[in-house]
């Protein structure tokens, strides 16, 4: 299993470059970048898309925000979705504007950019 895991890192190293993130120095992280507070409050009921509430739609979110080097997200990716557009806008508009990160530390304890991926499920409020 060596060779096969020596190329999905190769892979993993050069997407990490693909995102602007240091590849030798994520991969030694003393410390991944982490929500400040409960992410779950960034997206609010009033931040569901009006048009899909009244259809009665559900939408799923997979995201990947970038985060720098003091914690702030700096770009937001869908990476999959399921649903109206609209949900992936409000996903990147409200995670954008209302994260807040400890930012991740390189081997030295040095702040890095880096990323954090998850999801949001829109249900009914």
């Amino acid at each position: 299993m060596d060779k096969p895991l020596a190329e999905m890192r190769k892979c993993t190293d050069e997407l990490l470059t693909h995102w602007n993130i240091d590849a030798d120095a994520h991969r030694s992280l003393s410390r991944r970048a982490a929500p400040i507070g409960d992410p779950a409050k960034w997206i609010t009921s009033s931040d569901f898309p009006a048009t899909a509430l009244r259809a009665g739609e559900r939408g799923l979110v997979f995201f990947r925000l970038d985060i720098d080097a003091v914690g702030k997200p700096t770009d937001c990716h869908v990476q999959r979705a399921a649903g109206r557009e609209e949900f992936e806008t409000a996903v990147c508009r409200n995670l954008t504007e209302n994260g807040k990160f400890t930012p991740a530390l390189d081997a030295g304890g040095k702040p890095i950019a880096s990323y954090w991926r998850d999801f949001v499920f829109f249900d009914y409020p």
